[in-house]
This record gives structure tokens, C-alpha cells and sequence, in this order.
């Protein structure tokens, strides 16, 4: 920390790397939030194709990059689901009344609560009149109205 150059990090983070865990995360932690930004950019940059060598180092990233990209393929599954089921009202509704105003199409795709999205399909499916049909999206209108 006091000497913020890119050797003096570079000889520090190879140094902590033959630590245990949790004080090596403490101490990298504490260099890449020391060094000046240009400092902390290059030595991202010289770590992107870098071959993890200590065990340590293989186990905590690599868990780490798993980690992140099932929360990624968590947050891609749930996207799909939201737009599957945006579809499956928009579907169901123009099934039910023929035509969409823009206003219609608008509101179901700004609704993003997958319950109310399901409760739209649920409530779509059972109507049984094009009148039925459009106090649904009434609804849905006024539910989306209501969001910020």
C-alpha cells in the first residue's frame, strides 16, 4: 500500500498466493483496492489469460466462475420463463378477441411478475366470452399502470 507500483502488486499477489484462504482473499483484496486504478486495470488485464498455478487459486476461482455463471444461466432461465409466459398471454389473447390495441400489447409486455403472469394466462384460458377476455386485459392494464 505504500509503495502503489505494479512490480511492488505483482510480487505481493504472487506472495499471498501461497497463503491459506481466507487470509489470501483478505490480503488481494487489500492490494486491488490500494492500487491506484491504471495499476488495478493492468493487473486485471495480466490476469485474464493467466493459468492459476497454486491449488488455492484453481479452487477459489474456478468456484467463483461457476458460481457466476449459473447465477448468469439462473437469471437467463427466469428472463425465458418471463417471456414465454408475456407470449402465452398475448397468445391467448388475441385467440379470445381477434385483435390487440397497442395500449393491450403494451401493458402484458411490461408486466414482468411471473405470477401475475401466470394468474393472466390462468384468467385468459377460462374466459369464455371475447368480453370475458377483455376485463382480463383490462386488468392487466391497470396492473401495469400501477408499476413503476
Amino acid at each position: 500500500m505504500a509503495h502503489p507500483e505494479l512490480e511492488v502488486a505483482q510480487v505481493a499477489i504472487e506472495a499471498i498466493s501461497q497463503l491459506t484462504e481466507t487470509p489470501s482473499r483478505l490480503y488481494s483484496d487489500v492490494i486491488m483496492s490500494a492500487a491506484p486504478e491504471a495499476i488495478r486495470h493492468l493487473l486485471e488485464a495480466q490476469m485474464e489469460g493467466y493459468e492459476y498455478k497454486s491449488e488455492f487459486a484453481i479452487r477459489y476461482y474456478s468456484e467463483g466462475e461457476m458460481a457466476g455463471l449459473e447465477r448468469g444461466r439462473q437469471e437467463g432461465r427466469q428472463e425465458g420463463v418471463g417471456d414465454g409466459l408475456q407470449a402465452a398471454v398475448l397468445t391467448l389473447a388475441r385467440a379470445k378477441l381477434d385483435a390487440l390495441t397497442r395500449e393491450d400489447v403494451a401493458a402484458i409486455e411490461g408486466i414482468r411478475d411471473r405470477q401475475v403472469l401466470d394468474d393472466l394466462v390462468a384468467a385468459l384460458g377460462r374466459a369464455s366470452s371475447a368480453v370475458e377476455a377483455r376485463s382480463v386485459l383490462v386488468i392487466a392494464r391497470g396492473y401495469s399502470n400501477s408499476r413503476p
